[in-house]
């Protein structure tokens, strides 16, 4: 064989060597991009997962805090038993809190010497009378004369089983009148509005149902701050201190 010969024959061995060398280099680096891509789709689902995850955790971590917060506020409102209409106020006292806090007086003779309530026509009237309390009520002004008979509005005298009289608090204050229905039902007159517009309704307090009788109270053993209250108690024993908001 001559020279010519073997230099070409040895330059085609090293053209094919070399060509499967980079054969085998490309598909190695095409594999290592593959494995690549794979990782990085791998690490992207478990992040993706990861991301679900933790906002799955914390959606229930909120739900869970939300709950919380109403059962609290559920609880709150059940320890309290305290119901709000916008003009009266009722709170449910337990009988051994009552028994123990509260002591039974008279009715405050102060309210009930201040207002002249009468039945005309099946209706009911109302006169604020010169008293002490009234005309310290009225020093800044007011809607109404003394001893001038108003008409009490959204009441029936037929359906009127007792009025009673009473004051709250720790300074006297407008007087609370509650109307005590033959079926148990309750209507308290607000007295400030009255004062100061001349105009007296007698107003439902649903809360107050099967109620038997109100007394005065003073609150004193309680807080020992001369605080005076009034309560409703009902033919069930059921006790509820009634004031206005």
């Amino acid at each position: 064989m001559n020279k010519g010969v073997l230099v070409i024959v040895i330059l085609i061995v090293l053209f094919c060597g070399g060509f499967i060398v980079f054969t085998v280099l490309n598909n190695n680096e095409e594999d290592k991009n593959d494995i690549n891509t794979e990782i990085i789709e791998n690490n992207r689902t478990d992040n993706e997962t990861d991301t679900n995850t933790s906002n799955e955790i914390a959606n229930n971590n909120a739900d869970n805090d939300i709950s919380e917060i109403n059962d609290e506020s559920a609880n709150q409102n059940e320890i309290n038993n305290e119901y709000d209409d916008g003009t009266f106020r009722v709170r449910e006292i337990d009988n051994e809190s009552f028994n123990s806090s509260y002591k039974i007086i008279e009715e405050e003779e102060v309210a009930k010497n201040s207002i002249s309530i009468e039945e005309k026509d099946n209706n009911l009237t109302i006169a604020i009378l010169k008293t002490n309390l009234n005309e310290s009520l009225l020093e800044n002004g007011g809607a109404i004369t003394y001893d001038t008979k108003y008409d009490i509005s959204n009441i029936n005298a037929d359906d009127v089983d007792t009025i009673f009289y009473g004051m709250e608090g720790q300074d006297w204050d407008y007087p609370l009148i509650f109307i005590l229905q033959k079926d148990g039902t309750v209507k308290g007159i607000d007295m400030e509005n009255g004062y100061k517009t001349g105009e007296f309704i007698a107003k439902n307090i649903s809360e107050l149902k099967n109620v038997d009788r109100f007394e005065q109270v003073d609150v004193t053993p309680q807080n020992n701050s001369g605080y005076y209250a009034v309560v409703a108690i009902t033919k069930d024993n059921l006790v509820y201190e009634v004031g206005v908001k």
